[in-house]
């Protein structure tokens, strides 16, 4: 190694406030390549410093009665959260039939601006894989294009925080590992 060459890796030191400006001013990604980490990195290290996610970029609606008016998540955004949280919400059949029930009214625009605004792959590679379940299919193709187009999408279980003892089988177009048996329960709610 020379003495002019760059060390292979570069160590980052930010204040907090330096590192909350950083990413609530630019998306995580053009700050993640920015830093030259990934974006898991930096969501790891926005964790250890205790710096909320933009929620001022969660889609959201006005929801209005005669009484009051409401500011709620959309429909796409409601189910991505739903399935991050699955184990706290009454888990996977909970899902299903939130799913079920909010996917007659989603569009396509909505749906890519919720996963856009999320911007986690393991959640919208579950949302497709429960879409497809359900039989939502021009829904599920949206978002397999959208995880398409991250990078490589790495194995995830379906369900959270539980552990499967079980045989457990492979989903290869949305990289799930799941239990059968839970599959044909998540598919009665059709």
């Amino acid at each position: 190694m020379q003495a002019n060459d760059p060390p292979s890796r570069y160590r980052h030191y930010f204040k907090r406030e330096a590192l909350y400006e950083l990413v609530w001013t630019a998306p995580v990604l053009e700050v993640a390549k920015r830093l030259g980490v990934s974006d898991v990195g930096l969501a790891k290290l926005c964790r250890r410093a205790a710096i909320p996610k933009q929620l001022a970029t969660t889609p959201t609606e006005i929801v209005r009665n005669d009484v009051v008016h409401w500011r709620v998540s959309t429909r796409p955004a409601t189910l991505l959260d739903l399935l991050r949280h699955q184990t706290v919400v009454g888990g996977l059949e909970t899902v299903a039939r939130v799913t079920r029930d909010l996917s007659s009214a989603i569009d396509r625009g909505e749906l890519v601006t919720a996963l856009d605004a999320l911007d986690q792959a393991p959640a919208g590679q579950r949302l497709g894989f429960v879409f497809q379940c359900l039989g939502y299919d021009t829904l599920a193709n949206h978002v397999f294009k959208w995880v398409a187009r991250r990078r490589h999408a790495v194995r995830q279980p379906l369900e959270l925080g539980v552990p499967t003892r079980e045989q457990t089988t492979i989903d290869r177009r949305w990289n799930i590992s799941f239990n059968s048996r839970r599959v044909t329960a998540l598919e009665e709610f059709r």
